[in-house]
């Protein structure tokens, strides 16, 4: 299992990419020249296609993913289609775990369908729920699913329990309840985004993939991440611009920086 980086465009464009790169839907939808970018140059033996946040793509029910745009699970798999990934990310539906059950079920069957011009993209299931009870039984509802081939834990969703969006108190909660449910699961499972180190050494030592945009918002911001000791010292309403086009060298040096330092923790407490 690895750890998947999401980059920016002029990251991309401008230097090496990292084993795994995550791909989010959204800015290959806002800025056709990153659409372009990711078909023609970031390898899809390596990547995770992820849906993004959006209101609800549930295909049985065509409500805006996106605010004002019908069409957007048409465009998820199209941009499958052109981009043909190691994985992907069946939508899920925040909260509500028998529309987020039927929904992959639905996307599953119009996959089976499609002519694939590379290997099949392995389907990733995320766990939703308005609580843990209804989080465990999808649990189960994921790994009796045959064409569930990976099971995702999101980053901050209510079944956790949590009170407040603090970073280390989220991360708590999550590896908490992964934990728990973890001797039931025979499949393998993934980590959607990062609160914490502390999430990373969890995943790398009980065989979880994880994902995080983390290394190209410090690097952008100037920072670097400062080890596992003291923490991912991750000022508050960071945020990142995925489609930008240009960044001064600096910038580009420190998400290389913070990629490799990420990937080296991941491989250092791998069990």
């Amino acid at each position: 299992m690895s750890f998947y980086h999401t980059l920016p465009l002029a990251y991309l464009k401008a230097r090496e990419h990292p084993n795994n790169v995550y791909i989010e839907s959204g800015p290959c939808f806002a800025l056709e020249r990153y659409y372009i970018y990711t078909i023609d140059h970031v390898s899809a033996a390596s990547t995770i296609l992820d849906c993004g946040v959006g209101i609800s793509p549930n295909l049985g029910s065509p409500v805006p993913y996106v605010p004002g745009d019908r069409e957007w699970a048409a465009k998820y798999l199209r941009l499958a289609l052109d981009i043909v990934p190691d994985k992907i990310v069946i939508p899920d539906i925040l909260g509500n775990a028998l529309g987020t059950e039927k929904n992959f079920q639905l996307y599953a069957d119009v996959m089976e369908n499609i002519r694939w011009s590379a290997s099949e993209p392995r389907l990733i299931y995320v766990i939703q729920g308005e609580n843990q009870k209804e989080a465990v039984t999808q649990v189960y509802s994921a790994c009796d699913e045959d064409r569930a081939d990976i099971i995702a834990f999101p980053r901050l969703v209510q079944y956790y329990g949590y009170d407040d969006r603090d970073c280390d108190g989220l991360a708590t909660r999550r590896i908490r309840f992964i934990r728990s449910v973890l001797p039931q699961i025979d499949k393998p499972c993934h980590m959607l985004g990062l609160n914490s180190l502390r999430e990373l050494r969890f995943a790398a030592e009980h065989g979880l993939s994880i994902d995080s945009r983390i290394a190209a918002m410090m690097g952008i911001a100037g920072l670097k991440i400062s080890g596992y000791q003291r923490g991912l010292n991750r000022p508050p309403n960071l945020t990142i611009d995925l489609t930008v086009e240009k960044l001064p060298s600096p910038a580009l040096d420190l998400i290389d920086y913070n990629v490799k330092l990420l990937d080296d923790l991941y491989e250092q407490f791998k069990a």
